[in-house]
């Protein structure tokens, strides 16, 4: 039986916020930064979300233990980092398989 249309709705935001999460910690990984640059960072990559989400992720992400805020810069935890490189080769494996089913 096929999905419902909200159904299927629903799981493709979770996944896009999934995405959004990965991005977030990429970028932070590589060097802390503020809110604004993480927002402009996504933007570039066409990944458009607006402040009040975006700091709702970001705190979201703090109190799973993922982020940190100092100076109102963010940075990943241990356990970001951990998430970080548990997903990164998952990415890899859907772009090979997407890139093979072109």
């Amino acid at each position: 039986m096929p999905s419902k249309p909200n159904t299927a709705a629903k799981e493709l935001r979770t996944l896009m916020s999934t995405l959004s999460v990965i991005r977030i910690l990429n970028y932070v990984s590589q060097t802390p930064m503020g809110s604004a640059d993480i927002s402009k960072r996504l933007r570039t990559t066409g990944t458009a979300i607006d402040d009040i989400s975006l700091n709702r992720t970001l705190f979201r992400l703090r109190r799973q233990g993922w982020l940190t805020a100092k100076n109102s810069n963010w940075s990943p935890t241990l356990d970001g980092r951990k998430a970080l490189k548990i997903a990164i080769p998952g990415l890899k494996d859907l772009a090979h398989l997407t890139r093979d089913n072109q």
